[in-house]
């Protein structure tokens, strides 16, 4: 009983030792992410920092459905990384019984992987449309030791992720008719939101952010937004305000009749009014843009449209009484006067310059 005890027990540890040995290598996919229609180079990579007696790998790919594997440009499934050398040699086959690839990195010579961490071999996958979020699978993994006792399986298995890229057909940019423009309190500016694209989209989205001292104006229909006439009469506009007490709107525009969103010019516009309270410049922000083509896949941008907005007054003064020595003041009829009057004056800097300023 206490021979049996003792085997046991030295089994038992011996067990552990190669488990414990096993631990220290890793076997395992990368993860990739991609379009249908797209191509990604996938590494099979090896850990064996901690050791250095593997000659060999031998093991099982499997891969999701609509994801397969393309030759290279040597014709090659599988191609050989730095890693190793002319005394390795790297064969595959397919098991249709099992669908999957059953990969073969052997020397003959018995010359081992060099020492790192990383992609052994290397193969190129391709997605089509029925590619979905998924996982890539390497199993059956046996190492291959210049050791007495090996081979020996590798007592694990490795999923990778397949992610499905959300990328649009082509390209798509959102910019304002200008970037900087200086108001008077009392003023109305329109803001015009332009579309520059060459993808197919039938809707779109963002939120305005409208600084203190900026009111939103609405127009003659008594909307805040305003659609072109070509675009009204077969886009959808939504207005979002519940979160107006910030000063964030939402907006989006959606084709009624599968129309796509146009190629350029004006989306949509917006009229702001300027107030007492508008400090010397304010920021007009129109970000979170989302994209979405007829299939209704959403696709975020990273547009982000920044308005300088002035006040006139503001600036103007400040302007003055940087340059007030010399300066000279005229009425806008062009009557010369001492002072500058309550109201609009030309002014003429010291260094030439002309401005009209609000006193």
């Amino acid at each position: 009983m206490k021979t049996i005890t003792s085997r046991l027990a030295a089994l038992l540890l011996l067990f552990m030792g190669v488990v414990a040995a096993n631990a220290e290598t890793k076997v395992w996919l990368d993860d990739i992410t991609l379009a249908p229609g797209e191509e990604a180079v996938v590494g099979v990579n090896l850990d064996n920092a901690e050791d250095n007696n593997i000659i060999g790998v031998i093991l099982n790919v499997t891969l999701p459905e609509g994801l397969e594997i393309i030759p290279n440009e040597e014709g090659d499934l599988f191609a050989k990384t730095e890693r190793l050398g002319k005394y390795h040699a790297v064969s595959s086959t397919y098991r249709a019984d099992l669908g999957c690839y059953r990969l073969n990195i052997n020397s003959y010579s018995k010359v081992k992987v060099k020492e790192n961490t990383g992609a052994i071999v290397t193969f190129i996958v391709k997605a089509n449309e029925t590619l979905k979020n998924s996982k890539m699978k390497v199993w059956d993994i046996t190492l291959t030791k210049d050791a007495p006792g090996y081979p020996e399986i590798y007592p694990a298995e490795s999923e990778a992720t397949v992610t499905v890229a959300q990328r649009l057909d082509g390209e798509c940019m959102f910019f304002a008719n200008k970037e900087e423009v200086s108001l008077y309190p009392g003023d109305v500016y329109t803001v015009e939101v332009n579309i520059s694209n060459t993808a197919t989209l039938a809707g779109m989205q963002c939120y305005v952010t409208i600084p203190e001292g900026l009111e939103l104006v609405e127009n003659e229909d008594g909307l805040l937004f305003d659609l072109p006439e070509e675009l009204a009469e077969v886009f959808g506009m939504r207005i979002g305000t519940d979160q107006a007490d910030k000063g964030i709107y939402f907006f989006g525009l959606a084709s009624v009749f599968n129309e796509p969103l146009p190629e350029e010019g004006v989306i949509f516009s917006f009229n702001v009014k300027a107030t007492e309270a508008l400090p010397e410049t304010a920021q007009i922000l129109i970000d979170q843009f989302l994209v979405a083509s007829k299939s209704s896949v959403t696709y975020p941008l990273d547009d982000q449209i920044n308005i300088t907005v002035s006040n006139a007054i503001a600036t103007g003064i400040n302007a003055a009484k940087a340059t007030v020595a010399g300066a000279e003041y005229f009425t806008v009829g062009g009557q010369r006067v001492a002072a500058p009057q309550k109201g609009i004056n030309v002014v003429k800097m010291a260094n030439g310059e002309v401005k009209k300023i609000r006193f």
